[in-house]
Order: structure tokens, then C-alpha cells, then sequence
């Protein structure tokens, strides 16, 4: 990353005809190490709120393929509903925006118990038994908001909503300012997210290769 950094401040610092230069030597950096770069600058409040939004994006194909193939869904209508209620703060009205979800994510218990810890001031976390991702889209400004939603699995099969948290990057920040949330969870919490979402991936492989 030291290395990377020290590339990319010769680049900016270099004139018009440097960066042509580097560019023609290849030492200028590519799509993936400026990738690289931008996740290290936002820090693991960006890289949570950014990898929720694709979590979210590519769990979609993967409801089309179950309704296609008539294979059970993961959340329900009530779910969804009750979802919704969390993350705005009231029942739903008619017209509200309806939040997008991820499917379940998998019951590791070492995840799960980063997730249920990450909560603050969340009760009745020992019947927590899954979890999965919500975005909420503001359709006046189009900006999403990423949310972690815990689960607790019913009797008959689907979910009950126990707490949910704002994984915005900003909200994130304060949280731990204000000692809410323990610096070194948030960190952990990006990793799960990370693998979340290569867990998701292939998921999706996995069923249009079934």
C-alpha cells in the first residue's frame, strides 16, 4: 500500500507530459490498483456502506432464478414489511419506498457473533439466528442508504426482524465517536461483509451452473 501510495502522488505530481510518460511505461496505475487505493481511502465506514450496496445488487438475480425454478424464497412479504418498519422508523404507508434485501446470509458463527455484537443497545440478541443486508433508496436525491438487519428464525419458516443498524459511513464515524460502537468491530465487521459478498457470488455461480 506504501508503495502504491508513493505511485500514485508521483503521478498526480507529474506534468502532462510525465503522465504520458508513465502511462507509455506502464508505471502509471491500473484499474485495479487504483481500485485498491480508493478502498484504503475511504476506510472500513466506506468499505462497509459500499460492499452492503453490491451484497444487496447481487443477491437480485438470485431472487429472479428461485421464481423462475419455483424454488423458496428467504424472506417473506412480512418480513419485508417489517423490515421497512425498522429501517424508517414506522409502519409503512402506502408509496413509501420499499427497501431491496440480501438473501440470508450464512449462519457462521463467527460472523453471526460480530454482527449481533456490532448492534449497540440491541435486546433479546441471544434469539438472533441470521442476518442479511438492506438498502433503502431516497428516490428524490437517488441516494442509498446500507442497513445490517438481525434476524430470528420462526417455527414456520420465515423470519422475524430483532434490530437493525445504519451502515452509512458518516453514521458509522459518529457511532464510534460517541463510543457507541467499538472501533476494532467495525473493522472486523468490514471483513464479514467482504466475504458475505463472496459467499453471495457464488451462490449465484452455483445456481446457474445447477
Amino acid at each position: 500500500m506504501a508503495e502504491l501510495l508513493e505511485r500514485a502522488a508521483r503521478y498526480d505530481e507529474a506534468g502532462l507530459f510525465g503522465k504520458a510518460a508513465l502511462q507509455l511505461t506502464n508505471r502509471a496505475l491500473g484499474a485495479r490498483e487504483r481500485r485498491r487505493l480508493h478502498r484504503h481511502a475511504i476506510g472500513a465506514e466506506g468499505r462497509i456502506a459500499e460492499d452492503v450496496v453490491r451484497v444487496v445488487h447481487v443477491s437480485e438475480p438470485i431472487w429472479d432464478i428461485l421464481a423462475e425454478r419455483g424454488l423458496p424464497e428467504d424472506a417473506s412479504t412480512r418480513e419485508l414489511d417489517d423490515i421497512q418498519g425498522f429501517l424508517v422508523g414506522r409502519r409503512s404507508h402506502p408509496g413509501d419506498p420499499l427497501p431491496r434485501v440480501s438473501i440470508r446470509a450464512a449462519r457462521d458463527p463467527l460472523r453471526l457473533s460480530v454482527v449481533r455484537s456490532i448492534v449497540p443497545g440491541a435486546m433479546d440478541l441471544d434469539a438472533v439466528d441470521g442476518y442479511r443486508y438492506a438498502t433503502l433508496t431516497d428516490p428524490s436525491i437517488r441516494f442509498v442508504e446500507p442497513f445490517l438487519v438481525l434476524l430470528r428464525e420462526l417455527p414456520r419458516g420465515d423470519n422475524d426482524v430483532v434490530a437493525s443498524l445504519h451502515l452509512g459511513a458518516t453514521f458509522l464515524r459518529y457511532e464510534q465517536q460517541f463510543g457507541l460502537v467499538d472501533p476494532e468491530r467495525v473493522q472486523t465487521l468490514a471483513t464479514v461483509v467482504e466475504e458475505d459478498l463472496a459467499d453471495i457470488e457464488e451462490t449465484h455461480r452455483a445456481l446457474l451452473d445447477a
